[in-house]
């Protein structure tokens, strides 16, 4: 099967173990150029990185309830991004976010 065609993807814990958490968003997901969705919400993710832009295909962008400080540029490359969920993080600077380039309707 091929991966690329993959369009909603959800990685988050609901095990009440440190183990299981996203510390980092692996490199592979770069593969999913189709992704529609990406829920990575309740991990540990410190930050994103900016090949999060290649995902262009992303709509809805949930990143709720981790330890973002900053989100990367790189999220302004998300043309089709409608819905980016930042819930929980009292300390996330979206200064990076460019509203007038981005479709964004909800943050």
């Amino acid at each position: 099967r091929n991966l690329s065609k993959v369009k909603n993807m959800m990685c988050w814990n609901s095990i009440d173990d440190d183990s299981f958490f996203l510390a980092e968003l692996p490199a592979t997901i770069n593969r999913f150029r189709h992704l529609e969705e990406l829920n990575l919400w309740f991990n540990k993710l410190r930050g994103i990185p900016d090949f999060i832009g290649n995902l262009t295909s992303l709509k809805r962008l949930i990143l709720a309830y981790n330890d973002l400080k900053i989100l990367p540029h790189g999220i302004n490359r998300l043309e089709n991004l409608e819905f980016l969920d930042i819930r929980g993080m009292r300390n996330l600077s979206i200064s990076a976010i460019n509203n007038d380039k981005l479709k964004i309707k909800r943050i």
